[in-house]
């Protein structure tokens, strides 16, 4: 009899060994579900900017907020470059990352616009911003805004988190904006370059400026915030 238990126990374990294995073998691109029992999928990259920065930046520039928050910025009509190389295989990447809008932007009355894309691939995002009282394309969404096409959204619509940056300056009132950007997009090379490029119409870090955080790539879809 006990060996018989012995026995069952021994198939027992080798059957779930496999079953972990087929699971994560039969995960391709897309994230498992916690429904599906498949282990969570990590990001290609991902980069808090809590250290110092790799040469897979273009740039070499971190600030903190007054409350404590570290970032890459503050950037003014400037460009930042992510290289990445070694890609493992996939047919679509996810990027998402935490945008900040700082100080006075003025949306469409002054064409402050935020751009990011794929050298020599798809733009990801193209909106303008505002934290005063102009309207603002983002975020391109009737649902969120009101329809009409939804190029004349509300200040600072669809922000995650409103003013809590604290940045001083002359224009410290108008504020600041936060906005969790999720993109999914065709790709398949094993090399991307992706720039984020501030268009504003006024250059000056106390005037209008921008940051991003959280920056992370994902192999097939996922949502922001992603685990």
């Amino acid at each position: 009899m006990q060996d018989q238990y012995r026995k069952a126990s021994r198939l027992a374990t080798i059957l779930a060994i496999f079953a972990v294995l087929f699971c994560t073998a039969s995960c391709s691109e897309d994230p498992c579900s916690p429904a599906g029992g498949c282990p969570a999928v990590g990001p290609i990259y991902g980069n808090d900017f809590s250290r110092s920065l790799g040469d897979e930046w273009s740039v070499d520039k971190r600030e903190t907020s007054p409350t404590g928050v570290q970032f890459l910025g503050r950037f003014s009509a400037e460009l930042a470059q992510l290289s990445l190389t070694g890609l493992p295989s996939h047919t679509s990447l996810t990027l998402t990352f935490k945008l900040y809008i700082i100080h006075s932007w003025d949306g469409n009355s002054d064409n402050d616009l935020w751009k990011c894309s794929v050298v020599n691939g798809p733009t990801l995002l193209m909106a303008s911003f505002s934290n005063t009282g102009s309207t603002q394309s983002y975020p391109l969404d009737s649902s969120i805004c009101g329809g009409g096409g939804c190029y004349n959204c509300a200040p600072k619509a669809g922000a995650s988190a409103i003013d809590s940056l604290d940045f001083s300056g002359p224009h410290s009132s108008r504020g600041d904006a936060i906005y969790d950007i999720a993109v999914t997009f065709p790709h398949s090379a094993s090399s991307i370059v992706i720039e984020f490029h501030g268009l504003m119409s006024t250059v000056g870090l106390d005037d209008e400026s921008w940051g991003i955080d959280d920056v992370y790539l994902w192999k097939g879809p996922a949502t922001f915030p992603t685990e």
